[in-house]
């Protein structure tokens, strides 16, 4: 079962940047809290997707909602990749350029959801390995005092924010539709991806305080001060690396499944719908950070949305 590993990056892909973000701007410096009681409120959306959905047959009319589903993913990671790329990465580059490298990668690898977890268990070791290191590394900026007063958020927006986390590090379990997964070992991969992101998330609120809601990366912010044995800077690009790791396996696995819905081996599909939506996210978001700012505010409330209500319908509907 080694698929039950893509849970692992599935819970991860949603949180470079704007997911994140929303947890702070909502639950400030309480979000550690907020990630625990969402992790808590995950599990149980995680088992309602294995006991309800990742097992069932599709009719045309429910594909035809999971593939807006798929496609609204698709649209989120690339927003969330290129607007990185483009901000961090290559910054004189056009975005639509500097992602095509990384898409076409994805898809190559997206034969099957078996060769694509024999790809994601070596990446597997390197983020836990680099997730650790630098949290190790951060340590010593912490400054507990940034966590008081506990509990001074809003008790609505403390919840929004358990919310969120629980819907963003849950739905993208359903990429695993028909795939050989179970809930006791998805959950363990889980867990363990939510141990990750609470730990970062402490580290963060802990040193940045207040100014954690305030910056669009936090935690690449944060990792360009640091200095590796006081003299090598700027490795923040290589300990950032494992937030490539999780789009990229979710494209593969967002690839893998258009090429399924389609009844197609065909890498053409994938490759030509995947660089549309670029080509779409490159014109109206990535040159205008109005749309930019909208997608950010809404995607919070439309992708759950979406997610839902295909919970609901293959659920209620399928057998």
């Amino acid at each position: 079962m080694k698929n039950n590993i893509l849970t692992y990056f599935l819970t991860n892909t949603l949180f470079l940047g704007g997911g994140l973000s929303l947890i702070f701007k909502y639950a400030n410096h309480d979000a550690y809290i907020s990630i625990i009681l969402g992790t808590l409120l995950g599990v149980i959306f995680l088992y309602i997707i294995h006991k309800f959905v990742i097992n069932k047959k599709l009719s045309i009319p429910i594909k035809i909602l999971y593939y807006i589903y798929l496609l609204s993913i698709v649209f989120i990671v690339l927003i969330t990749l290129s607007t990185f790329i483009s901000s961090y990465y290559l910054t004189k580059t056009p975005s639509i350029i500097s992602c095509i490298p990384l898409i076409i990668l994805a898809i190559y690898s997206s034969k099957n959801i078996t060769k694509i977890s024999y790809v994601a268990i070596p990446l597997f070791v390197i983020s836990i390995s680099i997730i650790i290191f630098k949290s190790a590394i951060l340590i010593t900026d912490i400054k507990l005092s940034n966590i008081y007063p506990i509990l001074s958020s809003n008790i609505y927006d403390l919840f929004k924010a358990t919310f969120i986390y629980a819907i963003f590090s849950t739905t993208p379990s359903i990429l695993l539709l028909n795939e050989k997964v179970e809930f006791k070992k998805s959950l363990k991969y889980y867990l363990i991806s939510s141990i990750l992101i609470l730990i970062t998330t402490f580290i963060l609120i802990t040193t940045l305080g207040s100014l954690v809601k305030t910056l669009s990366y936090p935690e690449y912010s944060i990792l360009r001060r640091v200095k590796l044995l006081n003299s090598i800077e700027n490795i923040e690009g290589i300990l950032a690396i494992t937030w490539i790791f999780d789009i990229f396996i979710t494209l593969s696995i967002c690839s893998n499944k258009i090429k399924e819905l389609s009844n197609t081996n065909s890498n053409l599909l994938p490759f030509i719908l995947i660089t549309l939506i670029m080509i779409i996210i490159y014109f109206t978001i990535n040159t205008n950070f109005h749309n930019l700012i909208i997608i950010y505010n809404y995607h919070a409330i439309i992708l759950p949305l979406i997610s839902i209500v295909l919970i609901i319908f293959i659920s209620w509907f399928e057998n």
